[in-house]
């Protein structure tokens, strides 16, 4: 966590009423038994601006981690660069990757700054079988500093109408067995509504963390987790099944940065 400094100027922008709906007050009785309340994989996109994203956070009852694009940091000043519009602000500050070349574009210190890494589960190349992409995703997990992995289980189109046989429990366990091993929590992702109910099950059976995730491509696409609320409810995931930056161990960068 990091503390806000005590020299904040007033907010005065007035905030939304909140819609009091099912999924608001799903949002609400959740939050009140110590459930993490985060999407931790916002991006700001066009027709996106951080007071108008803060004003949906207040009124959703939703706290963000604005997420920088690591391919797009080319060196520190590039992240310094993104991070400055942000400082002072109620929101998490996440690190997207799809690959480890950035820890070569950045050095730890600035990567500190952030506060929790994502890794992006979608294979840029269509992997031959489901066996490959766990070998590819254990790879990562081991060699990497995550604390978030994001669509979890995800497939190619081509194979997505046979996940639930493509998928057997060898390699769930294979899978949730690199999650807890280098101790990455698992993102309930609300657009691809990953992992499936069964994966969840497993892994949180085997002691993994979850976090809410959006991954949104557009302002329309930032809601309010449904897919993760509705998991809370149906894997009966309570309040030590979810992550929350530097809670249960430091952070990846500290704990598993490269020397």
């Amino acid at each position: 966590m990091r503390p806000l400094p005590d020299d904040l100027p007033e907010y005065t922008v007035a905030a939304p009423a909140p819609v009091v709906d099912e999924v608001y007050r799903e949002v609400i009785n959740i939050g009140r038994h110590n459930v993490p309340m985060v999407d931790y994989h916002v991006f700001v996109r066009d027709g996106m601006t951080l007071e108008s994203m803060l004003r949906k956070s207040r009124a959703d009852g939703i706290q963000y981690g604005i997420t920088a694009d690591a391919n797009r940091l080319k060196s520190d000043a590039d992240a310094e660069r993104w991070l400055r519009p942000f400082a002072g602000k109620p929101v998490f500050f996440a690190l997207l990757t799809r690959d480890g070349e950035w820890t070569r574009r950045l050095s730890k210190g600035v990567a500190q700054k952030f506060d929790y890494v994502i890794a992006d589960g979608r294979a840029s190349e269509s992997p031959g079988s489901v066996d490959e992409i766990v070998e590819q995703t254990v790879e990562r997990l081991d060699s990497e500093p995550i604390d978030i992995y994001a669509h979890a289980t995800w497939l190619p189109k081509a194979m997505r109408e046979r996940a639930d046989e493509l998928w057997t429990e060898p390699l769930m366990a294979k899978l949730i067995g690199g999650f807890l091993r280098n101790k990455v929590a698992v993102e309930l992702n609300s657009l691809e509504r990953l992992p499936s109910v069964r994966f969840i099950q497993r892994a949180k059976e085997a002691g993994c963390k979850f976090g809410f995730g959006t991954g949104n491509k557009t302002a329309a696409e930032l809601q309010r987790c449904e897919f993760g609320l509705q998991m809370v409810e149906t894997c009966k995931l309570d309040w030590k099944s979810f992550y929350a930056p530097g809670s249960w161990w430091p952070k990846a960068v500290e704990r598993r940065w490269a020397a």
